[in-house]
């Protein structure tokens, strides 16, 4: 049997520019390849935006992850033989080692600072390739810790954005 559909409607509306979430923040990650420097910012409601946070880096963002996923491949087909319990402690000290080698100290306290007041953390880049969201932050200093450790992404609601156009205006 065949329904007839109905006459066709175009319809668009304006879209309002988003205002950040309470509890929502953004960290900015530039690569620049010529000088093997990452160039972070953050910002966030209770922060503001801070300066360019520098860090260098021996091998490229594409190597490391590489080793990474190498070594996250043979966890997800059970090469290593680790138990459930075994396997997260593998991966978290993958992330910590992350956290470690990609944060500068400085944007460790500035996150230090925040903790307990982040929700939503967005990660604005050119498509870099590290998986952000895996890092495991702890803490060095002896400083106590007001939430649980945790991945990035178990800690809050974790965002990628790509550098480029903005949104359409119109939907």
């Amino acid at each position: 049997q065949s329904i007839p559909t109905g006459p066709l409607f175009e319809r668009s509306d304006t879209l309002a520019e988003r205002s950040p979430e309470h509890g929502e923040a953004t960290l900015t990650i530039r690569y620049d390849a010529g000088a093997k420097v990452y160039r972070y910012s953050l910002r966030s409601g209770q922060l503001g935006e801070t300066d360019e946070i520098l860090l260098s880096v021996l091998d490229p963002p594409q190597q490391q992850v590489e080793k990474l996923v190498a070594l996250l491949n043979a966890q997800a087909r059970n090469l290593t033989g680790f138990s459930d319990a075994e396997a997260r402690r593998y991966l978290r000290a993958l992330g910590e080692n992350m956290w470690e080698e990609l944060i500068p100290a400085e944007l460790k306290t500035l996150f230090w600072q925040l903790e307990g007041k982040i929700s939503r953390l967005n990660i604005l880049s050119s498509g870099d390739p590290v998986p952000w969201e895996m890092l495991y932050p702890f803490r060095t200093d002896g400083g106590g810790s007001s939430s649980e450790p945790g991945f990035m992404s178990e800690r809050f609601v974790v965002t990628r954005w790509i550098f480029g156009p903005p949104p359409a205006e119109r939907i």
